[in-house]
């Protein structure tokens, strides 16, 4: 049998060992000991990842100096007591709060400002239960890190506070190192392989160069994870709304009609009354005849021709029979009792002497609300209007004041 007949038959045993020689042969010359006789040459810190990949397709010699000219440029002008120092370590710091605040819409406002004012950016926000609740990821530079901690300290009162550090260089410079040596393994590979003769062993050896590229990208990017932790440090903070701000009960309104006054659903429902006359408002959509039958599912009146808009009519009795001003009163309270802050009110005079009075809302969303009564003899007549945002009110406002002042009865 000849000698090329022999390694095929028995190219199950012969190609791993051949691996292990390669990966052997290069873990000794890592290791060998520097020609003056000295002691065994210490591993440099790791390059960035940049310059590890950078240094991919040079030989031995030419890594080698690259290495020492990273490690001499980044010690230029230190002493040895700098070069030691923890500026060459790779440290991961980061903190968690939970604070309580007065507001925690205004304390997201200011958490957003102090990410941006430190070169920093948020990682994410998530709110709940109407801006009661918060919890901010925000990163910024690790040179800022003291600056944050000091100002979060003091946006509210501090319940629970964390602060770690986690030195990472060891574990960054193992995995540059077998980034480094799995790249050396495969550079021999593409060596053998433009070599070798049988298609069974290009094969072999296109599989073992891809495994090796995929656990190469894989610490890479593990690498590069742990240097943008160690380059931008991590808050995490748990807002919390004080308990006096958020423990108080609604209470609904004693009047049924103002307890159902909603701006995401019809509030009054009642037929249309033949002696009650309004003016349809120009650019919106109506939908009268749907919104007064018996049983209908329509919810508002009017809606604005892109429906950022919604209008809504209803008529209830005035019982207990009272006057404009206590009716307003008693809206205002209610109003108070769900946490509404009124922006701003307003009277319109409108037809056949009734005077309506109106409050502007706006909700925890941003989204405008708009509630007008107005008080003749046994009937109180109820607009609301709606707006997905404070832009779409007020492009539409001079159309929902018109529509107002056009509603009475003949």
């Amino acid at each position: 049998m000849d000698m090329l007949t022999y390694i095929r038959s028995h190219r199950f045993v012969i190609f791993p060992l051949f691996l292990l020689y390669i990966f052997s042969f290069i873990m000794c010359g890592s290791a060998r000991r520097p020609e003056s006789g000295g002691s065994p040459a210490r591993y440099q810190p790791a390059a960035p990842a940049s310059e590890i990949e950078g240094a991919a397709g040079m030989g031995d010699s030419e890594r080698s100096s690259s290495a020492e000219s990273f490690t001499d440029n980044a010690s230029k002008g230190k002493t040895s007591k700098e070069k030691t120092s923890a500026e060459s370590r790779m440290v991961i710091y980061g903190a968690e709060y939970r604070i309580q605040v007065e507001s925690v819409l205004k304390t997201v406002e200011r958490v957003k400002e102090m990410t941006g004012r430190l070169g920093g950016f948020i990682e994410s926000i998530h709110t709940s239960d109407s801006y009661k609740y918060a919890k901010i990821i925000t990163r910024v530079p690790v040179a800022k890190f003291d600056d944050a901690l000091e100002e979060t300290d003091r946006l509210g009162i501090v319940e629970h506070k964390t602060v770690r550090a986690s030195d990472v260089t060891m574990q960054f410079n193992d995995m540059a190192l077998r980034v480094d040596t799995s790249k050396k393994i495969r550079d021999r590979l593409y060596d053998l392989l433009k070599r070798a003769a049988n298609p069974w062993d290009k094969a072999e050896i296109l599989r073992e160069i891809s495994r090796l590229t995929t656990e190469i990208d894989n610490i890479t990017a593990r690498m590069n994870y742990l240097k943008s932790k160690a380059e931008f440090s991590t808050l995490s903070l748990k807002l919390k709304a004080i308990v006096r701000d958020t423990s108080r009960v609604y209470i609904a309104s004693p009047f049924a009609w103002i307890a159902s006054l909603t701006p995401f659903r019809r509030s009054i429902v009642h037929g249309r009354e033949s002696d009650l006359v309004y003016n349809s408002p120009e650019g919106f959509f109506n939908y009268e005849k749907s919104f007064f039958a018996s049983g209908s599912a329509v919810q508002n009146l009017f809606v604005s021709s892109d429906g950022a808009v919604r209008l809504k009519l209803g008529l209830v009795e005035n019982y207990p029979r009272a006057d404009q001003k206590f009716w307003s009163e008693a809206l205002k309270i209610d109003f108070e009792n769900r946490k509404y802050a009124i922006k701003s009110t307003m009277r319109h005079e409108a037809r056949n002497g009734i005077v309506f009075d109106s409050s502007i809302i706006t909700l925890s969303g941003k989204d405008i609300y708009l509630v007008a009564i107005g008080v003749k003899e046994d009937k109180i007549l109820v607009v609301e209007a709606y707006g997905k945002d404070e832009k779409s009110f007020e492009s539409n406002k001079q159309a929902i004041e018109t529509f107002i002042k056009s509603v009475g009865y003949e």
